[in-house]
């Protein structure tokens, strides 16, 4: 499940640029956001963490957006890393690599038992309109 929202952004001046059109002063820039499941994100294992599909398609993006993520939970997310770095960026998903930043062993139980998530937004173009239609 996700959250929309419509931006619009302002120029504070117009920029002159010599032989060149002038850019807009306003664009309008879309933006949406969801998480995984709470406790039940599909962690999977590899040699060093786990790692994890974002299922964006709801966003119904064109093209690849920007995507900014977080670890959300309810406890031992501070002692993590990767969690920030996106892998294999679609308009209709991502995945993330999160590990134990001291190296240790870490499992989907683990993250899942501490309510580890992903949270996510993303600005982009939509397909068709924003979705539910603002």
């Amino acid at each position: 499940m996700g959250i929309g929202a419509v931006i619009t952004v302002l120029f504070a001046a117009p920029i002159t640029v010599i032989n060149q059109p002038m850019p807009a002063l306003s664009q309008t820039v879309y933006v949406f956001g969801g998480a995984t499941p709470v406790g039940n994100t599909a962690w999977q294992p590899y040699t060093e963490g786990i790692f994890v599909d974002v299922d964006t398609s709801s966003a119904r993006f064109a093209s690849t957006p920007i995507y900014i993520t977080s670890l959300g939970g309810n406890g031992s997310h501070w002692a993590t890393t990767g969690a920030t770095s996106i892998y294999l960026p679609t308009p209709t998903g991502f995945r993330v690599y999160v590990r134990w930043a001291n190296g240790g062993s870490l499992t989907p139980a683990i993250a899942n038992q501490n309510g580890w998530h992903i949270n996510w937004i993303a600005s982009g173009e939509f397909a068709s309109g924003p979705p539910g239609g603002n």
